[in-house]
This record gives C-alpha cells, structure tokens and sequence, in this order.
C-alpha cells in the first residue's frame, strides 16, 4: 500500500496593491513544525483595529496554537505562537476574536463519535504569547451518553464573535443521540441550533445562556456555513444553509428567550437547486445592510453560480432580499472551469469585497484566488464592480518526495480581513503512478495504470 502523509500550511497573502496576482504568500504556522500540519478546519484569522493579526490552528498532533502579528507581517520572522492546549479527542477545532481593547477571546470546540461535544472558553488581557496568561473555563457538554454534529462539520465558517460591546457570542449545532431503553429502534435523536452568549464574568459556567433558535425538527447533519455578525444596534444576524436552504436568523432583544428569535428562508434564485458544501458569507453595512454570497449547483456538469443577497431591513420577510447574480457580471472573470467556491465578503464604509476560489482552465482543482469589489449599487446587476486574480496556487512550489512526484496545490479561502487581506488554506498534492496487475477468473492478466496522491495542507494568507 502506497503511503499516506497530509500537511495544512496556515498563512496569509500580502501586498497585492495594483497587482493583485503578485501578492506574497505567507505561512503564519510555525516552519519549525509545518511538516506535522494544520487541520483544516480548525484555522481562524481575524484583524485588530491597528491592523495586527490574530490566528489560530491545529496542528495533526492536536496542538491548539494561537499565532499573532503586530507589524511587517509579511514577514514570518514577526509572527509569535503560543501553544494552549492538547487533545486526545478526534475532533478539535477553535475561532479567535479580538475585542477593542485588545484582549483575545477564544471558543474551542472538542468532541467525537462516542464522546460528548464541549466547548471551552479561553480568554487573554494582555501578553498572549505567554501561556500563563490565558484563562479557561469548560462551558457545557452535550445530554446523553453519546453526541455528534460536532459544530466543525456543520457550522464550519464564522460561528464565534464578540458582539459591539466585546461580548461572546457563538452559534453551536448541539445533537445527541441517546440508545433506546430496549432496542436500537427505539433511539432518538434531539438536534437543537444553539445561541450561547455571556455578558459579564464569562470564567464562571454558569453565567453564559445557551437558547436553542431554531426548530428541532432542522436536521443538524444539514447545516452548514453559518455566520455570525451584529450590526451597529447590537443586534445578531445569522445565516446559514439549513436543509438545502439558505436560511437567516436575527434577534431584535433578550435573545436568551427562544420566542424572540426570527427566521425568514432566503428566496432561490432556481427552482431547482442544490446549496452544496461550497461556502457562504455574512456582512454587515454600516446603514444595517446585510450581504450574503452564496454559490448555487443548478445544473449537474456545468459551472456554480455565485449569487449575492442583500437586505436592508424587514429581512425576516423573504421578499426584502434583493439577488444579483455575480457570474453573470461583465467584469466577473472569464474562461475558467468553476468559480464561486468559499466566498468571504467584508464591508468597509461604502466599499463591498469579496473573495472566491476558481478552477483555472484545463485544471480540475481550486487554484485561483479572486477578489470583486464594488462601491455602488452593490445589489443590482447594474453594480460598479471590478474582479482581478490576487493569486494562483501556480506560484507555490514544492520539490518531489522521493516516488512522489508534485503535482498542485488546492486553495481554500477561510476570511476576508477589513484592510484588504485574505486568509486561505493552501493544500500541496503530490502523486505517484504505478502499474498493478488484475487477474480474472477464466482470463488472463491484465495490467492497469493507477496513481495515488498524497497532499498538505498549508495555512496562509494574501493581501
């Protein structure tokens, strides 16, 4: 059996200024340990008012690092990482926010087939880097002898943030399987979308509420892409793909009570569709606009469409959400093979930008890093938007490993940072042919060509 061998880089891409496609890649992970790797899911960034930078991730021993940068972070000398944790479960995954004035908060997340969801509070004042300075506090478990739907696989995008006030606040899919009294049969499943919230002494369990916010009927196996935001009135909005359906949520007050939460299905711009796995993102406008991309599969063996919703207010009533169908755009890029994959949006005053991979043509992998911006009629077809390649894996190279020959390197957009930069997962792939023989009864022996590839994943981030 061929060898298997996976690696995560974690970065960021910088300084792509007037040349979007020149922009210097940056691994932020420690190059010290990169050959252990990063699992993909567990890489956060997020940007401080200063423009520092504030990450974390998981490397396949389990390690929970937070990673940080105050200045020149194009340069990998200037990042500093402190490990907090290690943990014997399979599932182990964290988001990081920063607040004003400047403290770090932290939300992991561990669990597995047979072991209950926790999630940990962490939190830092100042000097990060030591580890003595960070505090934790175990928040919850999961009821029953046996929980999944741990949130990394169903809410696996922005589903911790601090609201205006740098107040705690996540989202958490809580589903618990509990054994029947006499039989398998008799087993039940109680799936529950969770709001979990603190305002004041959040090292102490028994100060945060955890409400559900939607049915229990939602399957918790069929979310996924949820996105947390608060607009200038403190006010919660989430968006998620909730049972093949685009799917929004928000809270007006006292949002620890069940009954004050709201939810609208967003309108499909196809009859027929399918929301897939590809990535949604939420942002808040100033003026309270909200702004949704979402990628639609429509048509099996033709390109996603990557649409972008838009309301204002009464969003809990479907019809106040505008569409506009960014892959129809003149400026959106041309002559590639598929596009849209994991859009991240940010608004920064009257200025919309958004990011996406692509399908570079005659590829069948996402190696190309795009951005669109526009600052007016952002909602309509009639939007002033531009788009221009900020980077293509092309540019990222890695010798063979002995029989392993390298063939390319997948992107994976995980956020778009207020200044401009972009944080993505690069993911190396190398290959090997080989010839084995296949023999059949009653016929002779045939040789067939196979290959198996192995692959890294590579944290980084772009500007």
């Amino acid at each position: 059996m061929v060898p298997y061998k996976a690696l995560t880089l974690l970065g960021f891409l910088v300084g792509w200024g007037s040349g979007l496609a020149s922009g210097q890649v940056v691994t932020v992970s420690d190059p010290k340990t990169s050959t252990l790797g990063v699992e993909a899911h567990s890489y956060s960034m997020v940007e401080g008012r200063q423009g520092d930078l504030y990450g974390t991730y998981v490397d396949l021993k389990n390690n929970l690092f937070v990673t940080t940068c105050k200045t020149d972070c194009q340069q990998q000398k200037n990042w500093q990482r402190v490990k907090l944790s290690q943990s014997n479960l399979e599932n182990n995954t964290a988001r990081i926010q920063v607040d004003p004035s400047g403290g770090l908060h932290l939300v992991q997340l561990q669990g597995g087939a047979y072991f209950p969801l926790s999630a940990t509070y962490w939190s830092c004042a100042a000097d990060c880097m030591k580890p003595g300075r960070w505090k934790s506090t175990q928040l919850t478990h999961s009821q029953g002898p046996v929980s999944f739907g741990v949130l990394e696989d169903q809410l696996n995008h922005d589903w911790f943030t601090l609201d205006n006030q740098g107040k705690p606040r996540f989202m958490i899919v809580n589903a618990t399987f509990t054994f029947g009294a006499k039989n398998e049969m008799d087993s039940r499943i109680s799936e529950h979308v969770v709001y979990a919230a603190c305002d004041q002494n959040c090292h102490t369990a028994s100060s945060w509420s955890f409400t559900p916010v939607a049915p229990a009927s939602w399957s918790a196996t069929q979310i996924s892409n949820g996105a947390l935001r608060f607009d200038s009135q403190n006010r919660p909005h989430f968006v998620a793909a909730i049972e093949n359906r685009l799917t929004y949520l928000t809270c007006t007050a006292s949002c620890d009570q069940a009954g004050n939460w709201r939810s609208a299905v967003i309108p499909a711009p196809v009859t027929k569709y399918h929301l897939g796995s590809r990535g949604s993102d939420l942002a808040v406008a100033a003026n309270g606009t909200l702004y949704v991309p979402f990628t639609f599969e429509n048509d099996p063996g033709k390109p996603a469409q990557l649409w972008l919703y838009s309301c204002l207010q009464s969003c809990t009533v479907p019809a106040s959400w505008k569409q506009v169908k960014l892959s129809e755009h003149p400026t959106f890029p041309r002559g590639i093979r598929e596009s849209g994959a994991a859009p991240a949006i940010r608004v920064t005053g009257n200025k919309v930008v958004l990011s996406f991979l692509a399908v570079p043509p005659g590829q069948n992998h996402f190696g190309q890093l795009y951005v669109m911006s526009c600052t007016q009629s952002c909602h309509d077809a009639k939007g002033q938007w531009t788009s221009r390649l900020a980077y293509s894996s092309a540019a990222l190279k890695f010798p063979n490993e002995g029989v392993y020959e390298y063939m390319y390197t997948t992107l994976e957009t995980k956020a778009m940072l207020p200044s401009g930069r972009v944080a993505f997962l690069a993911t190396p792939h190398w290959g090997v042919l080989y010839t084995r023989l296949l023999e059949v009864p009653g016929q002779s022996v045939k040789r067939e060509s196979a290959s198996d590839i192995k692959w890294l994943p590579t944290p980084q981030m772009v500007k």
